[in-house]
């Protein structure tokens, strides 16, 4: 009962100091609650039970990775927890606790501290949760709406996932203070204090750069499984990030130490010299979280590659109202009066299909002068060059969502006869037959040379695409041997994909908060360290003002190398997504830069403050 109370009023009297902690893995909690809760959610209203499965299982591998995420950040919350009871442990062992009393201690301070956590967590959780279903629905342009309500099942299993992980965590710090000695525990601060040698910081330093050199390679490389190179670069860049941190930038500053002129300018000797040693104290940190921007930049990048496919794929699914495939090519007129009776054309155009099948797929091959009419009778722009003898330009690029193999090829192969590819196009002149089918553009020659069967393609859309059925029966009379595709625009077929695009920004929020979040932990935490330390330059006479410049820029060296390096490391994952889906993505690339360095600069500023309070320099009275 007296270590209850003991660390009941511990928690109480420091909560100052785990604020920080309980707010940022409130956070989490949040997050975890609002997913669990979306999936009990009727958000799609009449979507198939096709459309219904995908969403549910897209919101589950949303989940399986908010739970890595969790047990990666309580895992390191924890330790940052353990290390910062260590002094205060060390003065309880002189007063006469036991190991097994410091044990329990911690393990009731800690479970004090989740419990807070996850009151504070699903409490805004439920608060948030309605915002959080219409955030997803504005950013994926869905229609997706739900009430205010409490989720039992949501809470329950959000409160067990989290303290499954936590309680998991506390006993192993409940062990490893059991087992540890008075001495081993007197001397753990000193045993972080310690940096690797000259010769082992330069091995390490070259190995980085090796790795970033080797993941830039990986990302300018042309290759058929880029799915492969992509998750080779991010592990071979994330690998370099790490490397980077525990030997180049300790490294880095033990050359700036020698260099008296610029250290005693400016007092920059008060900052300099602890700046130093924690680069190489906090390197497992710094790189951690460097990774983390790494991977939230990755998976934005590839959400927006989504969304580039799934709005190709709208165009040419709801390009057209009706296509009709047939033999006839004297049917336009009919079909056109029998819409006309219901509804209004907006536009419509016939042209020829040639089939010929090679050794290995059925192509479907198109005149280069019928598909400049076609654009000329639905309007659509049209700038593809003339293809001659032996070339051809290629639609296949429109017939999947995100191929994991590259698309693009130097030639096709027809019937025997290898033409070469002198260009590509995905604009949607042939609606939804162009995501089915692989479509050839030739010459008006080769076209005739190698068709082997011609159907007419009657393409036509309507003022009001949602009436679409209303002509359907009419359509398949005209002509019993024709194949009639009407297409519904509301039938939510894309609505999960759409959704994948909002669930990966979301992603990316979740986990540049998270990072800046640990980096915040960590330097406050190191700043509420450093209490003795300004104590004793208050009372040298150091003023207020030069004790919080030192402290502001102590604070500023780390969130500018992660941002660096970071910015440098992000752009080879890009650019492999980039080449991935044909994209150029430099925008999106500046964009979550810009994004990034606005949240890096909201948490600096704040972390600031929160430091110079955590390190008592307002409250020790200056030296007269």
């Amino acid at each position: 009962m007296k270590t209850l109370s003991l660390a009941w009023n511990n928690f109480r009297q420091s909560f100052h100091s785990y604020f920080v902690l309980i707010l940022s893995m409130a956070f989490t909690i949040m997050i975890y609650y609002d997913f669990a809760a979306m999936s009990q959610m009727d958000l799609l209203g009449n979507a198939s039970e096709m459309v219904r499965a995908r969403f549910q299982l897209m919101n589950d591998v949303v989940n399986v990775v908010l739970v890595l995420f969790s047990i990666v950040f309580i895992g390191y919350a924890c330790r940052v927890f353990l290390r910062s009871r260590q002094k205060e442990f060390g003065t309880y062992i002189f007063m006469g606790l036991s190991m097994g009393q410091l044990s329990l201690l911690y393990a009731l301070e800690a479970a004090m501290t989740a419990l807070a956590s996850l009151a504070a967590g699903l409490a805004a959780g439920v608060l948030s949760s309605k915002g959080f279903v219409l955030l997803i629905g504005f950013l994926a342009d869905l229609p997706l709406d739900a009430g205010f309500a409490l989720y039992p099942s949501a809470a329950v299993n959000t409160a067990f996932v989290f303290l499954l992980i936590y309680l998991v965590f506390i006993f192993a710090g409940y062990l490893r203070i059991l087992r540890s000695s008075v001495l081993s525990m007197m001397q753990a601060q000193k045993k972080e204090e310690k940096n690797g040698s000259l010769l082992w910081q330069i091995v390490l330093s070259a190995a980085g750069v090796g790795c970033l050199v080797w993941g830039f390679r990986l990302s300018v490389m042309q290759a058929d499984n880029i799915f492969g190179y992509l998750m080779q670069c991010t592990l071979v860049v994330a690998a370099g990030i790490v490397l980077l941190f525990s030997g180049m930038m300790p490294l880095l500053f033990r050359f700036l130490l020698h260099f008296h002129g610029i250290l005693w300018k400016k007092e920059r000797i008060l900052w300099m010299n602890s700046t130093a040693w924690r680069i190489g104290r906090n390197a497992s940190t710094y790189s951690m979280v460097c990774v983390l921007m790494l991977s939230a930049i990755t998976a934005l990048a590839a959400g927006f590659a989504f969304r580039q496919r799934v709005q190709n794929i709208e165009r040419y699914r709801y390009e057209y109202a009706y296509q009709i495939v047939s033999n006839n090519p004297d049917l336009d007129g009919e079909y056109r009066a029998v819409i006309e009776e219901n509804s209004e054309i907006t536009r419509g155009g016939t042209i020829v299909l040639g089939l010929s099948s090679d050794s290995g797929s059925t192509l479907t091959l198109v005149s280069y002068d019928g598909l400049k009419q076609l654009a000329d009778e639905i309007q659509e722009p049209f700038d593809l060059p003339v293809p001659g003898q032996g070339e051809c330009i290629d639609f296949s690029g429109a017939s999947t969502l995100m191929s994991l193999v590259t698309t693009g090829m130097d030639q096709k192969e027809i019937n025997g006869q290898v033409f070469r590819v002198i260009d590509t196009s995905v604009t949607p002149y042939l609606g939804v037959l162009q995501e089915k089918l692989d479509f050839v553009v030739l010459n008006p020659a080769d076209f005739q040379k190698l068709s082997e069967e011609q159907v007419i393609l009657y393409s036509y859309q309507i003022a009001q695409p949602q009436d679409y059925a209303e002509n359907m029966a009419a359509l398949e009379a005209v002509d019993e041997q024709s194949g009639v595709i009407g297409i519904n625009p509301n039938d939510g077929e894309l609505s999960w994909l759409k959704a994948l695009y909002a669930d990966a920004l979301f992603i990316f929020l979740v986990l540049i908060l998270a990072s800046c979040a640990i980096l915040f932990v960590k330097l406050s935490n190191d700043a509420a360290e450093d209490r003795d330390r300004v104590r004793v330059l208050r009372r040298m006479g150091i003023s207020t003002t030069q004790l919080k410049k030192s402290m502001a820029m102590e604070i500023l060296v780390p969130y500018l190398l992660v941002f660096a390096v970071m910015l440098v490391c992000s752009w080879f994952s890009v650019r492999v997504i980039s080449v991935t889906v044909q994209t150029p993505m430099l925008h999106l690339y500046l964009l979550s830069a810009g994004t990034v360095l606005l949240f890096m600069i909201l948490f600096y500023a704040a972390n600031v403050f929160q430091s110079i309070q955590g390190s008592g320099i307002t409250e020790v009275p200056e030296a007269r």
